[in-house]
């Protein structure tokens, strides 16, 4: 009976041990859930607004050495996710994204709002390759980057700021920066991971900041929080010829062209209006004409 008993006792520690998990999962879930579902309410108000107004969004993400690269890139991720329901060009929204460490380490990585081109879309965004560099957490430095390019918003357009840090701010108080974007109308959604400093980034956050400041014990939950606030069907939405057809994956037939997904961020070989097909140069047959009543604008 001794020989056994440890078995057993073993056994019951497995079994406490796998309910604590268990638990604690429910735990996160429920918190995850909970702040999951207060985004999404306010970020597809956002998503809404698009239709009826030009949206600016301005992302600063945190690229100090508490971060590291692999959620750095988690970070990148949260941001493609998000424009994930965007038309992203020179005519609908435009974005620009910062990312942010030491003084002197304040990145423009993307600006399509104060130097904005018609080349600018979403898949030049997309393709585009933002180093990790490690370092302090100047939050001031990339506020006042965001403030600057705020002046270049469209008359009449909706404006919001993402900030993603894991860490304490230094090199200046940003509320004050975050008190002016605001009167000028900029939503701001802070989010702060594992040691943010949680009254600061309440305090930057739109108004009310229990509904626009979230704060994460770790980068699995920030992970969670924007798979369930942002995951849908998506629509392929229009798709904007290029001039440089390189950059389309395939080679495109001579009926086709190369074109941008503004939706998607993916080149895609287009054909012309009123066929339809892949638009590959592999294929025997391209593009084909379209049956009688099935022509569509090209937004699907």
């Amino acid at each position: 009976v001794d020989s056994s008993s440890g078995f057993f006792s073993t056994g019951q520690q497995k079994k406490l041990k796998e309910k604590v998990e268990k638990l604690e999962n429910l735990v996160l879930k429920t918190k995850v859930e909970v702040l999951g579902e207060v985004f999404k309410k306010h970020f597809d108000a956002l998503i809404a607004a698009e239709k009826h107004h030009k949206v600016e969004l301005v992302f600063l993400i945190d690229a100090s050495s508490s971060v590291g690269s692999e959620n750095f890139q988690s970070e990148l991720e949260f941001v493609k996710k998000l424009l994930a329901d965007f038309s992203v060009s020179y005519n609908d929204t435009r974005v620009a994204l910062i990312s942010f460490s030491s003084i002197g380490q304040v990145i423009r990585e993307i600006d399509l709002m104060s130097h904005p081109n018609v080349d600018l879309d979403k898949c030049s965004m997309l393709h585009h390759h933002a180093q990790y560099t490690g370092g302090g957490t100047y939050t001031l430095g990339a506020m006042r980057e965001a403030q600057a390019i705020f002046s270049h918003s469209r008359p009449g357009s909706r404006k919001a700021l993402f900030l993603v840090t894991d860490g304490f701010s230094n090199g200046g108080d940003p509320r004050d920066v975050a008190k002016a974007l605001k009167s000028d109308g900029v939503i701001i959604f802070t989010f702060g991971v594992h040691s943010g400093n949680t009254a600061e980034l309440y305090d930057m956050a739109s108004t009310p900041g229990e509904e626009y400041s979230y704060i994460l014990d770790s980068f699995s939950e920030f992970v969670a929080l924007a798979r369930r606030a942002l995951h849908r069907d998506l629509s392929a939405g229009v798709y904007m010829p290029v001039t440089n057809s390189g950059l389309c994956h395939n080679v495109c037939s001579s009926l086709a062209l190369c074109a941008c997904g503004l939706r998607t961020g993916l080149y895609e070989c287009l054909c012309p209006p009123g066929f339809y097909g892949l638009g590959t140069a592999d294929q025997e047959s391209p593009c084909l004409p379209c049956p009688n009543g099935t022509y569509h604008n090209g937004e699907v």
